[in-house]
C-alpha cells in the first residue's frame, strides 16, 4: 500500500488554508504548527435580529519541545554504534552534530515545554478572538460583573503556558475580569482515566490493526530510504536482521530492534523540529525526509492517532467516549452564558491533542472527523478524510459561538455556530441546521437532542 493523494485531501487543505505548494513538500501530522485562517475569511452571519453573546473555546497547547528523553537518546545511541562500526556516510557525520544541537536546544527549552512559536500561536489566537468578539470585549469594560472571562487549564505545564500566553494578549483593561479556575485534568486530560487506559485502547484488535499498518513491506522500504542517507547499507542490513538492540532503559518499552524502529524514532524528532523554528532548528532534520518518506511516515503516525484517539473502528465509541465530559461542559456553560444573567462571555480551556482528537471524533464533524473504518477494512488516505494536521495541529481549537435574539420577546431559540481552527464547520450530519439560508447555525435544543439523546 503506497501513499496516493486524492481530491478530497487537496480540497480539505484548500478549505483549511494550507498552501498547496507547501503540501507538496513536507508532512508533520499532529505536530504541524498552527495555520491561522486568511484575514479575508468571512464568517457566516446570524439571522436578522440575533447578536453574539458568548463563546465556548477549547484549544490544544501550542508548539512544544520534545517530551522525555527516549527518541533522541535512542537515535544518538544508534549513531554512536554506527560510528564505532565505521558505518557512517558523509551525511551521517553531519547528522551526529545536528542531532547533538537538536538535543541541546530541546534541553534548553525544557522537555515538553512550550516553544517561542507555541507562545506566539496562543498570543495570536487571542488577538484574533478579541477582534472577532470586539463588541463583547467592549461591553465587558463597562459591565465588570456580568461580562467576565473564565479560563482553565489541564494543569500540564505546556497547557498552562498556553493559557498564560493567551491571557497576556487580551486587552489590559479587562485583566481584573479574568477568573482563573483551578487546574482541571479530569475535564481536559481525560485520556489518563483508568477506564480509557485499560479499555479499548489496549485491545488486541486495535494493537493488531496498528501493527499491520506499520509492518507493511513499504514501511521498511521507506525506512531504508531514510536510514541509508546516514548509515552504510550493510549497517542498515544488520539492523534489519535485528543484530542490534538499542534500549532506553530496562523499564522502558521504547527500543530500536530493526530499521523500522529506527526510522520511526528519527521521524519523531523530525515531526517536532518545526515547533522549534524560533529556537533555530526548525528545518534542521528536513533533509532526511523527502516527499515520499515524509508522507508515508505521517500516514503511519495518523493511523495510530486515528485508531487510538479518533473515530477508530465502526460501531464503537471507546476511543472517544471519555470526551463526553468536555461535551457536557460545553453544553452546561452554553446554557449559563446564554441566560440574561449570564456571568461569562468567554470560557477558554487549554488542553492537548488527547483532548481535541477524541472531542472532535465525538462531534462527528462532516468531512473531517465523522468517518470511522469497518473492522475488516484499514484506514488509508484514499478511503478516509481524517488527517492529523487538520484535526489536531499545534494550538488546534474548537469554538462555539452563541447567539441570542435581541428582543427576547417571542422566545426565539438560542443559536450556536461552530468554528474549527477558526473556520466555520457543520455539526454532525444528523443535526438539523436552523434553516437552509443559515445552515451554519443550529438551535441549542437541537444540538442537545442530536448529541445527547443516545446517552439517555
Amino acid at each position: 500500500m503506497k501513499i496516493m493523494i486524492n481530491i478530497s485531501f487537496i480540497l480539505l487543505f484548500a478549505v483549511f488554508g494550507k498552501p498547496l505548494n507547501e503540501f507538496h513538500q513536507r508532512f508533520y501530522s499532529t505536530k504541524t504548527p498552527y495555520q491561522a485562517p486568511s484575514s479575508s475569511l468571512i464568517l457566516p452571519l446570524a439571522p436578522s435580529g440575533y447578536e453574539h453573546i458568548c463563546t465556548q473555546l477549547v484549544a490544544r497547547h501550542g508548539c512544544r519541545a520534545l517530551e522525555g528523553r527516549k527518541y533522541d537518546q535512542l537515535i544518538m545511541a544508534l549513531w554512536e554504534q554506527a560510528k564505532i562500526d565505521g558505518a557512517l556516510t558523509p551525511l551521517g557525520d553531519i547528522f551526529g552534530e545536528e542531532l547533538k544541537k537538536f538535543i541541546e536546544v530541546n534541553d534548553q527549552v525544557g522537555r515538553g515545554e512550550l516553544t517561542g512559536l507555541g507562545k506566539n500561536e496562543h498570543q495570536q489566537l487571542a488577538r484574533r478572538l478579541v477582534k472577532r468578539l470586539s463588541t463583547l470585549f467592549e461591553k465587558s469594560i463597562y459591565n465588570r460583573h456580568r461580562n467576565r472571562i473564565s479560563v482553565v487549564s489541564s494543569g500540564q505545564s505546556r497547557a498552562t503556558a498556553s493559557l498564560n500566553a493567551f491571557v497576556s494578549s487580551l486587552p489590559s483593561l479587562i485583566a481584573s475580569q479574568i477568573d482563573r479556575e483551578a487546574d482541571n485534568p479530569g475535564l481536559l486530560y481525560f485520556h489518563l482515566d483508568s477506564k480509557y487506559q485499560n479499555g479499548f485502547k489496549k485491545a488486541k484488535l486495535l494493537k493488531n490493526k496498528i501493527r499491520s499498518i506499520q509492518m507493511q513491506p513499504y514501511s521498511r522500504e521507506m525506512a531504508r530510504q531514510v536510514l541509508e542517507q546516514i548509515f552504510h547499507r550493510d549497517f542498515v542490513e544488520r539492523l534489519s536482521n535485528e543484530e542490534y538492540s538499542i534500549v532506553f532503559d530496562q523499564t522502558s518499552s521504547k527500543s530500536i530492534k530493526n530499521e523500522l524502529d529506527a526510522a520511526i524514532m528519527l521521524h519523531s524528532l523530525y515531526l517536532i523540529a518545526p515547533n522549534l523554528r524560533e529556537e533555530g532548528v526548525g528545518d534542521l532534520l528536513d533533509k532526511y525526509f523527502h516527499f515520499n518518506t515524509s508522507a508515508w511516515f505521517a500516514y503511519l503516525h495518523d493511523s495510530r492517532e486515528f485508531y487510538e484517539k479518533g473515530p477508530s473502528f465502526s460501531n464503537q465509541t471507546s476511543t472517544f467516549e471519555m470526551a463526553k465530559i468536555l461535551r457536557d461542559d460545553f453544553f452546561e456553560h452554553t446554557d449559563l452564558c446564554s441566560r440574561n444573567d449570564g456571568k461569562y462571555f468567554l470560557r477558554a480551556r487549554f488542553a492537548h491533542a488527547e483532548t481535541i482528537i477524541p472531542f472532535s471524533a465525538l462531534l462527528k464533524i462532516p468531512f473531517l472527523t465523522d468517518q470511522s473504518t469497518p473492522v475488516d477494512e484499514t484506514f488509508t488516505y484514499e478511503n478516509n478524510v481524517w488527517r492529523g494536521e487538520l484535526v489536531s495541529p499545534m494550538a488546534a481549537n474548537i469554538q462555539w459561538d452563541i447567539f441570542r435574539h435581541k428582543t427576547h420577546e417571542d422566545e426565539r431559540p438560542v443559536l450556536v455556530r461552530m468554528l474549527y481552527n477558526e473556520r466555520p464547520v457543520s455539526f454532525k450530519s444528523t443535526c438539523q441546521s436552523y434553516d437552509t439560508v443559515h445552515d451554519s447555525f443550529y438551535t441549542l435544543e437541537e444540538l442537545k437532542r442530536c448529541y445527547t439523546f443516545l446517552d439517555q
